[in-house]
């Protein structure tokens, strides 16, 4: 899949800098594996854009950096994966994206509205996705049948669903083709994803961060959890200073960068 804009070379080390990832990246499944690991615990899942202005995320690749390597946001699936996808091809990996739905509890898919990452790598192929706000693979999981890293992944027809599996639950994901999407396919994904009236990121906040440590920062509408093995804390979020006080003192954000709104 040829992806006309890319990356330039100081952007690349720009975003390498942002991961704390420094020497050469060989084009080997560790060496995606730690891309993976070091994309998901420093840049955050954050929708703050789309709740606190109705901005349809640009999914141009300047347009990301600026916003995740400069000001040191974060952002929501499509900027995420697209991102993310960019990297890995400037370093040497072949990966491409795909449309995905967001799977309900039964297993029964939503509309697209979410996309995944598929990477090509010494004959097998890996699924990949850093921009899901709910919990996701640390690792890349090859796309074949089976449990792995905690992860159910299924074929049925042409269609490949993705389960996380613990003792307490099986939680569907997301279901997605093995379809390579241009960014010229997802643009409208992104723009009803964002703009459609009733859509959840509009009216609540979501955003998430998580530590190489296990633990998960996140605000959910106007809770701010701690997430970590052992149990969960929650703080309610009652004014806009409450909020820009934790987007400094656990996101690394600062609040003058993001258009928040006036009142939760």
């Amino acid at each position: 899949m040829d992806y006309s804009e890319k990356l330039l070379a100081s952007q690349v080390r720009g975003y390498l800098d942002r991961l704390e990832i420094s020497g050469k990246i060989s084009i080997d499944l560790t060496n995606l594996n730690q891309l993976l690991f070091a994309q998901l615990t420093h840049i955050p899942f954050d929708s703050l854009d789309v709740w606190g202005a109705g901005i349809c995320p640009s999914l141009a690749l300047n347009d990301i950096y600026e916003k995740i390597v400069i000001k040191g946001r974060g952002g929501y699936c499509f900027e995420l994966n697209t991102f993310f996808r960019s990297l890995l091809n400037a370093v040497g990996f072949d990966a491409y994206q795909v449309a995905a739905c967001i799977l309900n509890p039964d297993g029964s898919p939503q509309p697209p509205a979410h996309n995944v990452i598929l990477c090509n790598l010494n004959s097998k192929k890996y699924f990949l996705d850093v921009g899901y706000g709910g919990p996701v693979p640390y690792e890349a999981l090859e796309l074949c049948e089976g449990l792995q890293h905690g992860f159910q992944l299924e074929k049925k027809d042409d269609w490949w669903s993705v389960t996380r599996v613990t003792q307490k639950e099986c939680r569907p994901l997301t279901a997605f083709r093995d379809v390579p999407s241009t960014i010229n396919d997802l643009i409208p994904l992104n723009f009803w994803v964002s703009q459609k009236p009733d859509i959840h990121f509009r009216h609540m906040i979501h955003l998430s961060k998580r530590n190489a440590d296990g633990s998960i920062y996140s605000i959910d509408g106007k809770d701010f959890k701690i997430h970590t093995p052992e149990d969960t804390k929650i703080r309610g979020l009652n004014t806009v200073e409450e909020l820009k006080t934790v987007l400094r003192d656990y996101f690394d954000m600062d609040p003058a960068s993001i258009p928040l709104r006036e009142t939760l």
